[in-house]
């Protein structure tokens, strides 16, 4: 099934009450997060799964399966469902450019042929008047079909990241970064306008490090002015960290948009760290 590299519950936590809750899952190739919460939006359970070594991108539908089977809170009748996908490949195209018809073609120019059939879709922008266009292998997306009935609203991670960070954006400019494993998610804003968003894979803190500071040379922002707002898997006392501090001054970690009320132990696991799977609970 994967190994289980987070794994916090609430003690008041009950499967007979699944359908008072909401289920919110965030997967990619590598890893499977999901959180559970009531009505009220306190927090129950708290988990992620790595898949195995080397996955791929059409491997995924075995993973996920296989995953289901085990995994006995993913098969509860839960009140709601919502599902993020990290998908390696995706654009953003302006209202005004976007049409449905060619939603397929959009996304020609990035990748190569899938070895798959895919299922090709869009997500709309409240923020930035646009389109967030994506794929998701067909075997997966039929997959989700029969876990979930139907009953679930699917999007790409990125289109609740940039929604989030765009309210928590103010005046004058300001990069975000969400690391989720070896994944680096960059998000610059001007004046809570979109203007950069783009994802790069990182072995190393040198590589981290570049990706960042091109992004601040290519939109010549001034590193001792310019804040840097972080969620994902980065803590204070990492390498990466520290190198980051070297060059940019403002540094912090996001919050959640919402105060949880619960009694998980989240000292251990702060609220930055899971924020892409838990800012939509």
């Amino acid at each position: 099934m994967g190994k289980i590299s987070t794994e916090i519950y609430k003690s008041s936590f009950t499967k007979n009450n699944a359908d008072q809750y909401k289920l919110s899952i965030l997967f990619g190739v590598d890893s499977l997060s999901y959180s559970i919460c009531s009505s009220s939006k306190e927090l129950l359970v708290l988990k992620k799964i790595d898949f195995e070594e080397n996955p791929s991108l059409f491997s995924l539908s075995k993973q996920l399966e296989h995953l289901f089977q085990q995994e006995e809170h993913l098969n509860l009748p839960f009140q709601s469902v919502s599902i993020q996908w990290i998908a390696p490949h995706f654009t953003i195209i302006p209202n005004k450019l976007y049409s449905s018809e060619d939603i397929k073609q959009y996304l020609i120019p990035l990748k190569e042929s899938p070895a798959e059939e895919e299922k090709y879709a869009a997500d709309r922008l409240a923020s930035v008047n646009a389109h967030l266009i994506y794929s998701i292998p067909a075997a997966t997306k039929q997959l989700l079909n029969q876990q979930f009935s139907r009953n679930y609203q699917l999007k790409h991670s990125f289109t609740s990241l940039i929604e989030e960070f765009s309210r928590q954006a103010g005046s004058g400019k300001e990069v975000f970064l969400n690391i989720r494993d070896y994944s680096l998610q960059a998000f610059f804003f001007d004046n809570k306008e979109l203007i950069f968003v783009n994802q790069f894979t990182f072995q190393s803190e040198k590589d981290f490090l570049y990706y960042v500071l091109l992004i601040y040379d290519q939109f010549k922002l001034n590193q001792m002015e310019v804040p840097l707002k972080i969620a994902g898997t980065l803590s204070n006392d990492s390498m990466i960290y520290n190198q980051l501090y070297r060059y940019i001054r403002h540094i912090s970690f996001i919050h959640l948009p919402i105060i949880f009320q619960s009694d998980l132990d989240l000292k251990e696991h702060p609220e930055h760290l899971f924020f892409d799977v838990l800012h939509t609970a």
